[in-house]
Parts: structure tokens; C-alpha cells; sequence
């Protein structure tokens, strides 16, 4: 596979192939991970460093989001609403979900009538809808490591037959603040086999981000 947005992007490479565990031991590993080890993030002060960057142009969404056809879109930790933008601009309507009050000020500010701006974190929220497109980006490593199997199938549930989800996820050793890591071979077996198709797979190669390893998954 050689990654299209390894062609556009240079701080991207592929990530190299790491030895898994068995699936048991995987999910042995997640639950035995606490929370408590995470330290809490400031996300009031993220959200105001945000703000002062003028918005950050994420290449997965430009990209898929002009190349797929526009429907319903779920935006899974909307923080300033960047990606909110991003998609509404290519004639997506959104749902942008996220737990930070200050955040949510900040995406209400959005006119759109195709905006649905709703204040909750993953772990409580539901919904029956279906999305064509949801993105999880920078997010699933802030759940606690014994509700991310749940909020999963419930990420899985919400989307129809060869709907994307473009998500990223925290490797070993990369964040303090990620509540919970595998290893990329260890990612693929827990959360993407026989369950996605991988259409992108990429690396990024920066030190500060907190999930470093990101998929463009189709639903099979």
C-alpha cells in the first residue's frame, strides 16, 4: 500500500511492523491499563491555544471529505471545530460532539444550519443515527482504556455498510496523557479486523501529538 497522503504530506512515513498478542492478551492489557496513571490535560487552555491559531487545516478531512460523497457527518471531539469547518464547507451536514464547555461556545459560534452541536464526552454518548463519515481524531486515547471497546462498537454501529471513519490512535510510548497504548499490530487486530477495510494508514511523524498512528477505515 503506498499512502496518499504520504505523497502530499512530508512530516508522514508508514509505520513499521511491530509483534502483536494473542486478542485475549490485548484486551488484558487495555483493562489492566488505569486511568488514574493519565494525567488530566488542561483543555480550557488548549481550546484558548487553539483559538489563537486560526484554524488548523487537517489534510485527512480535506482530502476524504471532498472525496466522498457529502452526507451525514459525526465529529468525535470537536475541540475548536477546525474539521466542523472543514466539512461543512464541502457540503456536509455535522454532528459535533464534545465534553469541553469552552469548546462548545466556541462551535456554537458556527452558523450553519447544518451544524448540530451537542455537549457530551464518549463515554456517554449514544445515538441511533447513522454517519457516512465519522471522524475520531485525536480523541480515543483520552477514553478510559475499560470503555473504549464500547465506545468502538458504538463508533462501528453508527455507520452504514462502507461508511468511513478516519480515527487515529495512541502508540507505546508516544503521550502521558494518553489513558491507554498498543502497538500498531495490536491496533489492527482489536479494532479493525474483519470488521474494516484500511483504505489509508499512516504515521505521523511528530513528537507532540498524541496519536501518532491514523486510519482511514471503510466498514465491510
Amino acid at each position: 500500500m503506498t499512502p496518499l497522503l504520504s505523497k502530499v504530506c512530508p512530516c508522514f512515513f508508514p509505520e513499521q511492523i511491530e509483534p502483536a498478542r494473542p486478542l485475549e492478551e490485548i484486551e488484558q492489557s487495555l483493562l489492566s491499563q488505569e486511568a488514574s496513571d493519565a494525567p488530566v490535560p488542561d483543555w480550557d487552555g488548549f481550546i484558548d491555544w487553539a483559538q489563537r491559531q486560526q484554524g488548523t487545516v487537517n489534510p485527512f478531512v480535506l482530502l476524504f471529505g471532498n472525496k466522498l460523497p457529502a452526507g451525514d457527518a459525526l465529529d468525535l471531539g470537536s475541540g475548536t471545530g477546525d474539521n466542523v469547518k472543514l466539512l461543512l464547507g464541502s457540503r456536509w451536514s455535522v454532528t459535533a460532539v464534545d465534553a469541553n464547555q469552552k469548546a462548545i461556545e466556541v462551535l456554537k459560534r458556527i452558523q450553519s444550519p447544518k451544524l448540530n452541536v451537542i455537549h457530551s464526552t464518549l463515554e456517554e454518548f449514544q445515538t441511533d443515527k447513522k454517519f457516512s463519515l465519522i471522524l475520531a481524531f485525536n480523541v480515543l486515547g483520552f477514553c478510559t482504556a475499560d470503555k473504549i471497546k464500547e465506545i468502538w462498537g458504538r463508533i462501528y454501529d453508527a455507520l452504514p455498510k462502507n461508511g468511513h471513519v478516519i480515527c487515529s490512535f495512541p502508540t507505546l510510548g508516544r503521550s502521558a496523557y494518553s489513558k491507554w497504548a498498543l502497538n500498531r499490530e495490536e491496533i489492527q487486530q482489536f479494532f479493525i479486523e474483519k470488521r474494516f477495510k484500511i483504505v489509508e494508514e499512516i504515521k505521523l511523524n511528530d513528537p507532540f501529538t498524541a496519536h501518532p498512528l491514523v486510519f482511514v477505515l471503510k466498514k465491510i
